[in-house]
C-alpha cells in the first residue's frame, strides 16, 4: 500500500469535527421531580437508549464521510504482489542521472562491455518523457551537462564512451550526480552508478561512507525516488577478477641523485589472479630510453620486491622505465612505470646562523663536511640571518639553520612555503640567545614547519655515545651503506629535548633515526607537506658535543643534506590528474623569445597556459590524462615528466560483502545482470492500483446513509412532538 498524494492525508484530521460538533451541542436537561411522571420513567428509559444508539450511528457515519474523503484525496494504491522490495515502482516521469565510472579499471578484459551491457538495460525501461544526464567521472569537474529526452543519442554516447587513465572515486562522482539532479525537472529521481566490479574507489574508513551516506540522503523528510532524496541504482557486474599483472612500484631511495654514483630501483610487481603456482615474469629496464637490464622473475598472488642496480648517471635529468614484457593480462596499460630522477653536482646548500661564534662555531663543521674539497655534489653557502633574504630561501635546494637564530614573520612563512613545495631543512640546537623564540615560531603549536615539539635544553649526567637504530627508512639503508652503524665515541655533553609523541599536523611518518646511548631521540626527520625537515638535537660544533670531530659526522651530514634534497622541485613524477608545472624564465625579455612546447605520450602537444608556482610566473598544463612520458621542449632543451597510474586501479578485487552492505545501508538497490535489471525496472511502467474510485464510491454511500438516517430521526421527532 503506497499513497500518491500522502501530503493530503492531513484531511483526515477533519474526521473529528463531527464529535466535535456533537460534543458541543448536547442538551444539558434540567431536572424536575414530578410525581405524576414516575410510571412513564421506564418508558422514557427506553426510548434513550435507542435514541443514543442512533445518534451513535449517525455520528459515526458522518466521521467515516470525512475520513473516506480525505483518504481518496491522498490517492491510496496498491502495489501488485510481485512489486516488494525487489521491483522498483515509478511514480511519474523519471529524471536519471547515469554516474559512469570510466576509470582505468574499466578496461579490463570484458568489463566495459559487462558495465554498458547493465547500462543499456537500464536505458530499455525507461519511457518517452523520461530525462536522462550520462555523466562519466572524468567529466566531473566540467560545467553540469544538458538533459537529453532522446534515448537513442544517450545510447549512442554510451557505446562512444572510453575507459580513462585516472583513479576510480564514486563518492566524487556520486557528489557530481547530486548537483546534476538537483537541476532535473522530472519528479521520479533517480542516480545511477555504473561501474566495473571492483572494489577500487569506494572509500575504505567509515568517515568517508558516512559522509558518502549523508550526501545522498541530505533532505531526511523527503520520500526516496524525489529529487531531494534521490533513489540510488547501482549497475556492476559481479564476476571475480581475471588474472592481472603490473609494476606497482618504483623508486630509487630519492629522486636527486649524487652524480657519477652508483644507485639501486626498488622495484614492486603487483599480480592478482594468479593460482598457486608462481608466473614467471620477464622484467626489463630502461635508462633514458636504452635497454640496461632484463630478468625473469617469479611473481605470486600479491606485491613481488625487486632491486635492479642503478649505474653511475651523469649531470642532468634521467628517465628511469620498468616494463613487463609478453605479460599478456587483462590491463596492458599498467604494464610499465616510468620514473624521472636528477643526477646532481653543486646542489644549493643555504647555511644559516647568527655568525657570533668565534673559529669554527655555527654551521662550519657542516660547511667542510658537505664540501671538503673545492668541487663536489654539494655548494654550500653561508649567510648570516641578519642578511638573509626570502629570495635566497627560494633558490635553496636545502636550508640549514643553527641556533636556530632569530627569524622574522617574513622569513618564518618563505620557509614554510619552501618546505611546502618540496624544499628540505635542516635545524640544529645551540646557544643562540633568540633560540627558544624561534623554536616555538617554527613549531606554532603543531601547526608549524617543526615536525616535532622541542623543549628545553638538557645536561645529561655523563656524556653519551650515539646510535643508530636498525629502520625501514631511505636514511637507515644509507647509512648502513656508508659503515655507519653506531657513533660509540662520540661524547654528547647537552642536547634539545625532543618529543616524538607530539608531531605537527603537516607531518608524516617522523622518525627518530639517532639516538643517545639511553635512548633520547638526536636526530628525527619527517615528510611536512611536499619537503623534507630535520632536527638535530645537538649543536653541529664543538659546544655541546664532540660528532664534529668523529669520522661519521662527514657522512652522517652528507646523507643527511641528501635526504632532504630529495624531491624534484617542480615535481616531475606525477600522477594521472595532476598538473604539469613548468618556471618561466625570470627576464621578461628571455620569456618573449622562448618557445615552449610540451609532447605527451602519444605525440600529442598538451597545452600550457601562463600561471603561478612558487610565488613566481610558470607555464602550467591542465590535468594530465595519460600515463607516460610528457617532454617539455624549451629553445633546443629538453625535460622530462614521468605519468604515473595510480595503482589501486590495478588491483581487480571483486566488490566484496562489505561495501554491498554498506551500500544496502544507504538504500541502494544493487543489479548486477541484465536479467536483475529486468525484474527491478521492466515492469515499473505498470501503474499501480489506486482505491481512489471505490473510496468515493464509498463516500457517496456513506452520504446517502446519512441523507436517511437524518430524515428517520427528524420524522420521528415530528411525530413525538404532535
Amino acid at each position: 500500500m503506497i499513497l500518491l498524494n500522502a501530503l493530503l492525508l492531513g484531511g483526515l484530521a477533519a474526521a473529528g469535527l463531527p464529535l466535535l460538533v456533537h460534543l458541543l451541542h448536547r442538551r444539558k436537561a434540567r431536572r424536575v421531580d414530578w410525581g405524576a411522571m414516575r410510571f412513564v420513567a421506564l418508558t422514557l428509559l427506553r426510548a434513550r437508549r435507542s435514541l443514543f444508539l442512533e445518534q451513535f450511528l449517525l455520528l459515526a457515519v458522518r466521521t467515516l464521510i470525512l475520513a473516506t474523503f480525505a483518504l481518496a484525496l491522498a490517492r491510496p494504491a496498491l502495489l501488485p504482489r510481485d512489486q516488494g522490495q525487489e521491483r522498483i515502482v515509478r511514480h511519474g516521469r523519471t529524471a536519471a542521472v547515469l554516474c559512469l565510472d570510466d576509470s582505468l579499471s574499466l578496461a579490463v578484459q570484458g568489463r566495459r562491455d559487462a558495465a554498458l551491457e547493465l547500462a543499456l538495460a537500464y536505458l530499455d525501461t525507461l519511457r518517452p518523457g523520461d530525462e536522462v544526464v550520462l555523466l562519466p567521472l572524468s567529466a566531473c569537474d566540467e560545467p553540469p551537462a544538458e538533459a537529453l529526452h532522446d534515448l537513442e543519442a544517450v545510447r549512442r554516447r554510451l557505446h562512444a564512451l572510453q575507459p580513462g587513465a585516472h583513479a576510480s572515486d564514486q563518492p566524487r562522482l556520486l557528489a557530481a550526480g547530486m548537483r546534476q539532479i538537483a537541476l532535473l525537472s522530472n519528479p521520479n529521481a533517480e542516480l545511477v552508478l555504473i561501474g566495473d566490479g571492483f572494489d577500487d574507489g569506494y572509500p575504505a574508513g567509515q568517515a568517508a561512507w558516512a559522509d558518502l551516506q549523508g550526501s545522498l540522503c541530505r533532505d531526511q523528510r523527503a520520500a526516496s525516488g524525489t529529487p531531494g532524496r534521490p533513489r540510488l541504482v547501482v549497475l556492476t557486474p559481479l564476476r571475480p577478477g581475471p588474472r592481472n599483472l603490473s609494476v606497482g612500484l618504483l623508486e630509487c631511495t630519492q629522486e636527486v641523485l649524487p652524480a657519477g654514483s652508483a644507485g639501486v630501483v626498488r622495484v614492486g610487481l603487483d599480480a592478482t589472479g594468479l593460482g598457486p603456482t608462481p608466473f614467471p615474469a620477464t622484467v626489463g629496464l630502461r635508462i633514458d630510453g636504452r635497454p640496461l637490464a632484463r630478468r625473469t622473475v617469479a611473481v605470486s598472488t600479491g606485491r613481488t620486491p625487486l632491486e635492479l642496480p642503478l649505474p653511475p648517471l651523469a649531470v642532468g635529468l634521467h628517465t628511469i622505465e620498468v616494463c613487463l614484457e609478453d605479460a599478456r593480462d587483462a590491463l596492458p596499460a599498467d604494464d610499465a612505470r616510468t620514473l624521472v630522477v636528477q643526477a646532481v653536482r653543486d646542489l644549493p646548500v643555504l647555511l644559516v646562523d647568527s655568525g657570533r661564534s668565534p673559529g669554527l662555531g655555527g654551521l662550519d663543521f657542516v660547511a667542510h663536511a658537505l664540501r671538503p674539497t673545492g668541487s663536489g655534489v654539494f655548494a654550500p653557502r653561508r649567510v648570516a640571518v641578519e642578511a638573509l633574504t626570502e629570495a635566497d630561501i627560494a633558490g635553496a635546494s636545502v636550508v640549514a639553520l643553527a641556533g636556530p637564530p632569530p627569524l622574522g614573520h617574513r622569513l618564518i612563512g618563505a620557509l614554510e612555503r619552501f618546505v611546502a613545495e618540496g624544499g628540505g631543512l635542516l635545524i640544529a640546537a645551540g646557544d643562540d640567545p633568540g633560540a627558544e623564540a624561534t623554536w616555538q615560531a617554527l613549531w606554532r603549536s603543531g601547526t608549524g614547519v617543526l615536525p616535532l615539539a622541542v623543549g628545553a635544553v638538557s645536561t645529561l649526567p655523563q656524556p653519551q655515545g650515539l646510535v643508530l637504530p636498525g629502520l625501514d627508512h631511505p636514511l637507515a639503508a644509507a647509512f648502513a651503506a656508508a659503515g655507519i652503524s653506531s657513533l660509540p665515541a662520540v661524547h654528547v655533553r647537552t642536547l634539545r629535548i625532543l618529543d616524538p609523541k607530539r608531531t605537527s599536523r603537516s607531518a608524516t611518518a617522523c622518525q627518530v633515526l639517532v639516538t643517545t646511548g639511553d635512548g633520547q631521540p638526536v636526530v628525527a626527520a619527517a615528510q611536512v607537506g611536499r619537503g623534507q625537515v630535520a632536527v638535530l638535537a645537538v649543536a653541529p660544533d664543538r659546544t655541546w658535543s664532540d660528532l664534529p670531530l668523529e669520522p661519521g659526522f662527514v657522512p652522517l651530514m652528507r646523507h643527511l643534506v641528501m635526504h632532504l634534497a630529495g624531491n624534484l622541485v617542480p615535481p616531475r613524477n606525477l600522477t594521472v590528474g595532476d598538473r604539469l608545472v613548468a618556471p618561466a624564465s625570470t627576464s621578461t625579455a628571455a620569456n618573449a623569445g622562448q618557445t615552449v612546447r610540451a609532447l605527451g605520450p602519444d605525440g600529442r602537444e598538451v597545452p600550457l597556459a601562463s600561471g603561478r608556482w612558487k610565488d613566481r610566473p610558470a607555464l602550467v598544463s591542465p590535468a594530465l590524462t595519460r600515463p607516460g612520458l610528457v617532454v617539455l621542449h624549451r629553445d633546443g632543451t629538453t625535460s622530462p615528466y614521468a605519468v604515473r597510474l595510480a595503482p589501486e586501479e590495478s588491483r581487480c578485487r571483486m566488490l566484496d560483502a562489505g561495501i554491498l552492505d554498506r551500500l544496502g545501508a544507504m538504500g541502494a538497490h544493487h543489479l548486477s545482470s541484465v536479467a536483475s535489471v529486468q525484474r527491478a525496472l521492466g515492469g515499473a511502467a505498470v501503474e499501480p492500483v489506486e482505491w481512489t474510485c471505490w473510496l468515493l464510491l464509498a463516500c457517496l454511500v456513506l452520504i446517502f446513509v446519512e441523507i436517511l438516517m437524518t430524515g428517520r430521526l427528524v420524522t420521528r421527532d415530528r411525530l413525538q412532538v404532535g
